[in-house]
């Protein structure tokens, strides 16, 4: 059905090399901390009628209907592995809230799912003359529109609202308007935290959209409140992290003096596993490592940037999920360095992600180093 796709953002393949593509990403985490701000939509859209009606009435109970389909939705992000999984994953999003300050254009959100601290979203945006987009993007001589600004914002009952993170693709529709798939979620450190994005209003705003970057774009805001559906709730974790793994990283260093550590891609380090959080649709993995006592590791980038570190799922008839050891965030004490890894349930060379039914699943393994989930 979908003829055309573009990523953005997250999951690129990058021609700098691992020391600057490390570094950019440093730069540009420092600069996306979410912030609260008041937009002045002037021309608000309606939301068409049966899409109103099918979040209203439960995205889950659509989905058994056939109104909804998991793939179809969130297909150039994540798939599920069978159906009747994905109708059981779709959550809802209520009392939806579009606005929109150019009234050439619709802006519809088609569906959510996600788990207790992140979503993922449909969103569609369209010509109301039933004009392509695409067309109108190569007018301006770009693949598609850009998204050049986002501030998320959600309520926190009170509290004041931690950061939230975004990662977001695009495509083309059969009938030429975009569809994003946008994944919003709790910051790593937080995400196995007791404040979850469940429950809580969550408030997208996609400023200055549109297609040359020295012309002004539109503004989007798209409010709702997110319900998971009960079957994305789940969450396995390991009581006994005791046995130590080991982890291929990439290491590189800032310069060419003499160094005691070995670099390069695929290094073995001894890993200390602190906690393991698996969800339908993507898990979290804590730990630590150490260095050669006296190392300076300001010296030295280190990631696990495209290493071929053997981690899946192991499901109760013996056969496995592979596993890509993703983004990640890492904190330097001394010798030692604590980390928070995204799981994503996909091979290292494909980009689609697949949710999977966790009843299924009795174990995580990392490089032959087994942990029992539950």
């Amino acid at each position: 059905m979908r003829k055309e796709y573009n990523r953005l953002f997250d999951k690129i393949t990058s021609s700098m090399s691992d020391k600057e593509l490390l570094e950019a990403a440093l730069r540009k985490a420092e600069n996306m901390k979410s912030e609260k701000k008041t937009i002045n939509i002037r021309k608000p859209i309606v939301i068409a009628c049966a899409a109103v009606a099918v979040l209203a009435c439960g995205a889950t109970a659509a989905a058994v209907t056939g109104l909804l389909d998991f793939d179809t939705l969130f297909g150039n992000r994540i798939v599920a592995e069978n159906e009747q999984l994905g109708y059981e994953l779709i959550g809802d999003a209520r009392d939806v809230v579009i606005t929109c300050s150019d009234n050439n254009y619709n802006v519809s959100l088609n569906g959510v799912t996600g788990n207790a601290n992140s979503i993922i979203a449909s969103v569609e945006i369209s010509r109301k003359d039933g004009g392509s987009m695409r067309e109108l993007a190569r007018s301006h001589d770009i693949s598609m529109p850009d998204i050049r600004d986002v501030k998320l914002t959600y309520n926190n009952d009170g509290m004041e609202p931690k950061p939230l993170q975004l990662g977001y693709s695009g495509e083309y529709t059969e009938t030429d308007s975009v569809a994003y798939t946008m994944k919003i979620s709790m910051q790593r450190d937080d995400f196995s935290s007791e404040d979850v994005l469940s429950g809580k209003r969550i408030s997208m705003s996609l400023d200055d959209y549109g297609f040359t970057p020295d012309s002004d774009g539109f503004d989007i805001q798209i409010e709702f409140t997110y319900v998971p559906s009960e079957k994305s709730l789940e969450q396995l974790t390991a009581a006994d992290v005791s046995a130590p793994c080991e982890i291929l990283y990439n290491i590189s260093a800032f310069s060419e003096t003499e160094t005691e550590l070995p670099t390069g891609r695929d290094i073995p380090l001894e890993t200390i596993i602190t906690a393991i959080d698996i969800r339908p649709n993507e898990g979290m993995l804590h730990g630590s490592f150490s260095f050669v006592e006296g190392y300076n590791w300001e010296d030295y980038t280190v990631s696990t940037f495209m290493c071929n570190n053997d981690v899946k799922l192991i499901r109760n008839d013996g056969t496995d999920i592979p596993v890509f050891l993703s983004g990640y965030n890492m904190v330097r004490d001394g010798s030692s360095v604590t980390f928070v890894m995204d799981l994503e349930y996909r091979p290292m060379t494909d980009p689609t992600e697949t949710a999977v039914d966790l009843s299924t699943v009795t174990a995580l393994s990392i490089n032959s180093t087994e942990y029992p989930l539950a």
